[in-house]
């Protein structure tokens, strides 16, 4: 039951952040399929896996369709459901180029 008032607390937090931010006070009933595609994700902890986990479950609270493909990690490979029905791809890939690093990534 706790779970349940949980969920309702968050679905009712994303539809007041959607109408705020599109400035109406009905918004069309759209369901959008989303992928988001990061090399960062659960189970790793951090500001963008943490920003596409919660990201992802209002996507879900709202009624959309939605999926993560990340890379594989240890043996948390394949497909894998979080809370929420979100749906995960592990795949087995190489780490994504860092920017930011002082690496030359060749194409």
């Amino acid at each position: 039951e706790e779970a349940l008032l949980r969920q309702r607390l968050l679905e009712q937090k994303c539809v007041e952040a959607e109408v705020a931010s599109a400035g109406v006070s009905q918004l069309p009933r759209m369901r959008h399929s989303v992928c988001m595609v990061s090399d960062f994700f659960y189970p790793d902890a951090g500001g963008v896996e943490n920003h596409m986990y919660m990201l992802s479950q209002c996507l879900l609270a709202l009624g959309h369709k939605v999926v993560v493909v990340t890379r594989a990690r240890g043996t948390r490979q394949g497909v894998r459901w979080l809370t929420g029905g979100l749906k995960v791809f592990y795949l087995p890939l190489q780490p994504m180029p860092d920017v930011f690093s002082s690496r030359r990534v060749s194409l």
